[in-house]
């Protein structure tokens, strides 16, 4: 493995709060855990929800172009990696992107269920979460690296709180900042063609949505989530595309029936779970749902230990190209 004291650099949108994104930086940086990283946050930077655990070679900051800049051009010689989390435009990209050029350390980008063609130029790897390039075109892409998260986290691990369910439910969890992507209406459309009771958990539990009888909202935290999770009479995701799927592999590490499109890692175990292509297959489903009780799956690959080799070995290889 590579000598640990290079610099990991990691441009993200999101860190602290609840959600996909948030959950994936807790356990991708706690997997770093001696290993030297500083992270760029571009949107927002909460001091609360799944946050990695603070340590004296972890430094994060909000992302300003001036001060990325001078962290590159200072610290080059000592940067292992530069990871960029999602493809979303940014302030200052065309001399963010101009500097990254003239650096002989690998650079990489995560999809986060985006379409990365209008920035893969600018990148050496484009790191995979799940086995599912060939979903947004870019099977056979000789930048490709499938780069599982360490997702087996003490965050996603942790005992749940032990409340027991009134009545059974299904269970969702996402946030509504793109309803046609998350799948806002298709959950109302089941709700309402359905005799179901959903349980749905967001961040803001009173934000985007109406009102609904058998629908109850609620906010996130992560014992409610574990709670909710365990009780369930299965998780339910409405997403019509995933770069990962945080939600549905959290359901997979604590046994529960999963019903979800074929899309992130839902589809590496669309065997073993319930897939649907349509809302009217959906309804279905949820109507015809009867079990089972629990589901075990192999959740082999996504420890941080193995996270850490594959990240180095991507390192050491490009250095080994680079010479």
């Amino acid at each position: 493995m590579a000598d640990p004291s290079p610099t990991i650099v990691i441009f993200c949108r999101h860190v602290g709060g609840y959600g996909g994104e948030e959950n994936n930086m807790a356990c991708t940086v706690d997997a770093l855990k001696g290993v030297p990283t500083k992270v760029f946050v571009q949107k927002t930077l909460y001091r609360y929800g799944m946050l990695p655990e603070p340590r004296e070679d972890l430094s994060i900051e909000v992302y300003r172009p001036k001060t990325l800049i001078r962290f590159i051009e200072n610290h080059a010689e000592r940067i292992g990696i530069f990871i960029r989390i999602s493809p979303d435009p940014f302030d200052g990209e065309k001399k963010i992107f101009r500097l990254l050029r003239s650096m002989r350390f690998p650079k990489a980008v995560v999809p986060a269920g985006n379409d990365v063609s209008r920035v893969v130029d600018h990148f050496d790897y484009i790191f995979w979460q799940a086995d599912n390039a060939d979903d947004f075109g870019l099977g056979a892409h000789p930048k490709n690296v499938v780069l599982r998260p360490p997702a087996l986290h003490a965050n996603n691990l942790a005992p749940p709180l032990p409340l027991a369910a009134a009545g059974p439910y299904f269970f969702t969890v996402f946030n509504p900042y793109n309803d046609a992507l998350k799948g806002t209406e298709m959950l109302y459309e089941v709700l309402d063609r359905t005799d179901a009771t959903f349980v749905w958990c967001s961040q803001d539990s009173q934000g985007r949505g109406r009102d609904h009888p058998r629908l109850h909202r609620v906010s996130c935290s992560r014992n409610l989530v574990l709670a909710l999770m365990k009780n369930c009479r299965a998780y339910v995701s409405f997403s019509q595309s995933e770069g990962f799927g945080w939600s549905v592999f959290e359901a997979m590490v604590h046994g529960r029936p999963v019903i979800s499109r074929p899309v992130g890692i839902a589809k590496e175990y669309r065997d073993q779970i319930r897939t649907y292509r349509s809302a009217e297959e959906l309804i279905r489903t949820i109507n015809d749902f009867s079990g089972p009780e629990s589901v075990q799956y192999d959740l082999t690959g996504y420890e941080p230990r193995l996270f850490r080799e594959r990240l180095f070995a991507v390192i050491d290889a490009h250095r080994l190209a680079a010479h």
